[in-house]
C-alpha cells in the first residue's frame, strides 16, 4: 500500500513538472542564442508590394511598432540579410541585390544573419513581376510623366491634366491642355416639349474647343 501511494506521489510529481515546462515554453518570448535578438510573436510588419529589376528586388514595407534592427528575406531556400533599420509605423523602400535568380514570390523575416534565420516569423509576398512595366518614356506605372499632361496607366501614356497639371501658359481643359481656358455661361432650361428642355449656353473666351461645355439639353 505505501509502495502504491509513494508511485502515485511520483507520478504526479513527474505530472507537475510536465505542466510546469509546457507552461514556460508557451509563454516564453521565441529567444535565440544571440542574446541581442528578440523575436516577437507575430510578424510586426508587412510587405506592401515587391518586384525585380534585372539582379535586385525592390520592395515596400510597412513597419509597426516596434523599431526593426535588420530583417531577411528567403529566395529559393537562399537566406539574405538587410541590414536596414526600420522606425515604428515607417513606410520604406528597400532595393537589394540578390543575383539574377528567377523567382516569383519571397519570405520576409524578421531576423536573419550570417544566412541563419534567427526569428521564424515571416510575411510571404506571392506573384512578384518585374518593376519595369512602365510607359515608353520610362515613367512608372500610375505616376504622371515629366511630359505634362501625360499620365502612365497601364504601361501607356494618356493625356490627363487633372492629375497631372500642364505646361506654363496652358490651361486644363478637361483632361486635355490647351492655350485658352474655356468659361462656359448659360441660360436657364427652357419648358419641357416633348420630354426635353433646352437652354443655350457660350464661352466668354472663345476658346473654340467644347472640352468643358455644360449640358444643353436635358430629359424632362
Amino acid at each position: 500500500m505505501i509502495k502504491r501511494d509513494r508511485s502515485l506521489i511520483i507520478m504526479f510529481g513527474l505530472f507537475l513538472v510536465v505542466l510546469t515546462a509546457l507552461t514556460l515554453l508557451s509563454n516564453k518570448e521565441d529567444k535565440t542564442e544571440d542574446n541581442d535578438v528578440f523575436c516577437l510573436n507575430n510578424v510586426q510588419f508587412h510587405v506592401k508590394s515587391a518586384c525585380t529589376d534585372n539582379n535586385k528586388i525592390k520592395l515596400k514595407i510597412q513597419n509597426d511598432n516596434y523599431e526593426l534592427n535588420g530583417l531577411g528575406i528567403n529566395i529559393l531556400e537562399k537566406n539574405f540579410e538587410i541590414n536596414e533599420n526600420f522606425n515604428k509605423n515607417e513606410l520604406k523602400d528597400v532595393i537589394f541585390e540578390v543575383g539574377y535568380l528567377k523567382f516569383d514570390r519571397v519570405k520576409v523575416f524578421s531576423k536573419i544573419k550570417d544566412g541563419k534565420v534567427l526569428c521564424s516569423n515571416y510575411e510571404e509576398y506571392k506573384n512578384i513581376d518585374s518593376c519595369n512595366k512602365n510607359c515608353n518614356d520610362g515613367t512608372s506605372n500610375n505616376q504622371c510623366s515629366d511630359n505634362k499632361p501625360l499620365f502612365c496607366l497601364n504601361s501607356k501614356l494618356i493625356n490627363d491634366c487633372k492629375k497631372c497639371g500642364c505646361k506654363e501658359g496652358l490651361f486644363c481643359n478637361n483632361q486635355t491642355c490647351s492655350n485658352c481656358r474655356e468659361s462656359w455661361f448659360c441660360g436657364e432650361f427652357n419648358e419641357c416639349v416633348n420630354g426635353k428642355q433646352k437652354r443655350n449656353c457660350f464661352d466668354s473666351n472663345s476658346c473654340g474647343t467644347f472640352f468643358n461645355k455644360p449640358l444643353t439639353e436635358q430629359k424632362c
